[in-house]
């Protein structure tokens, strides 16, 4: 008699959450704000990182993305239903970004100085920039309103394909 492999169960659907934010206004001491913001907020001691992966287990993705120059790009992946909870907990975290901790500032503009270390005007703005500007530029940018929202689920052909992936990792 044959024996039946069991078939493994299918991958699950993710939702992702992608939003996007215009770049930082011009002026040096404004595009240095921002670069810190955007570190404090992302990275894996991130404060959506904090919020999103270890107090509340919402995210299976995250990425945070952002510089000098660009705008922030926020992609999140999360168990479709929990697409409220994880949309709510962004928002909450992007207002309560003008009050970051000072811990957390400090480390994104140790991450800052080391991606710009060979630009001096970027150390000297680094060297003056205080908190107060940073929750100056977060206020200014109202980022929860500001931002771009697009809630993208996979249909039945991408969860086909990662189940087949998966099956393949897994032999």
């Amino acid at each position: 008699a044959r024996t039946r492999r069991p078939r493994p169960a299918p991958a699950p659907a993710l939702a992702t959450l992608e939003l996007a934010f215009a770049p930082p206004p011009p002026g040096l001491p404004a595009r240095v704000a921002h670069a810190v913001l955007v570190g404090a907020l992302g990275g894996e001691g991130g404060a959506l990182a904090l919020r999103l992966r270890r107090k509340q287990a919402l995210a299976y993705h995250l990425l945070v993305d952002g510089g000098l120059d660009d705008g922030l790009a926020i992609t999140v992946a999360c168990a479709p239903a929990d697409r409220g909870e994880v949309e709510r907990a962004v928002d909450e975290v992007l207002r309560a970004s003008v009050a970051l901790p000072a811990a957390a500032l400090r480390r994104a503009r140790a991450r800052v100085h080391g991606a710009h270390a060979q630009r001096r005007e970027v150390t000297r703005v680094l060297r003056s920039l205080t908190e107060a500007d940073v929750a100056a530029l977060a206020r200014r940018r109202q980022l929860v309103d500001a931002a771009h929202r697009r809630w993208s689920t996979p249909g039945p052909a991408t969860r086909v394909t990662e189940a087949a992936i998966t099956r393949r990792g897994a032999r």
